[in-house]
């Protein structure tokens, strides 16, 4: 899920931090644990990072690097414009929480987005909008799609199934709930854009 690239003083820092985080949870984490993880001294890792915070921020920061150059290669896949904007969902959305659903301290990981990094977790989402709305603006150059007929653009449409997202993640109740959910909401918002849609609602 987190792949680095950065000074390998820091990659090391991070991955070993992130490791420690899911396993211990972060309040119980000390500095001293993530040293140990990172084969560092105490002293060597606040020359690296000033304090707790400052790593997991520094954690999210990687992740989120990690995942626009992951959505960027998802939006060029073959397939259809749902298929596609699934798959940025699944990339964005569903694989981080089950990653982070099945540690010991998944609730307290979570609680840590608004906290610790709303601002980050805000990009987080960003990068899966800014990737949707990509997907739906290729579609629409290619034909694929007819954007326009919702009245709105694609960054308008992107922003709608992200948000739709949040309250579904907040509504349900396990996670293997989310796969299902998502690629309804996906088919309900994009399908009506296809040529296909739009020819039936134009009949209608």
């Amino acid at each position: 899920m987190l792949k680095i690239v950065k000074d390998s003083r820091e990659s090391a820092v991070i991955e070993a931090a992130f490791r420690t985080f899911l396993g211990y949870g972060y309040k119980r984490t000390t500095m001293d644990d993530i040293a140990r993880a990172a084969g560092m001294s105490r002293p060597a890792l606040y020359l690296v990072y000033k304090n707790k915070q400052d790593i997991f921020r520094a954690c999210m920061l990687a992740m989120t690097d990690a995942l626009r150059d992951n959505l960027s290669d998802v939006v060029k896949t073959p397939g259809t414009i749902a298929q596609r904007v699934r798959a940025v969902l699944q990339e964005g959305i569903v694989v981080p929480h089950r990653e982070i659903g099945m540690t010991p301290h998944a609730a307290e990981m979570f609680a840590l987005k608004s906290e610790i990094a709303p601002d980050l977790f805000k990009d987080w989402m960003g990068a899966i909008e800014a990737a949707i709305a990509r997907a739906l603006c290729d579609a629409a150059d290619a034909g694929e799609i007819n954007v326009t007929l919702s009245g709105m653009s694609a960054a308008d449409v992107a922003a709608i199934i992200v948000d739709a997202t949040e309250g579904i993640k907040l509504r349900m109740e396990s996670i293997d709930e989310l796969p299902g959910r998502l690629d309804a909401l996906v088919q309900l918002i994009v399908a009506p854009l296809s040529k296909a849609g739009a020819a039936d609602i134009g009949s209608r």
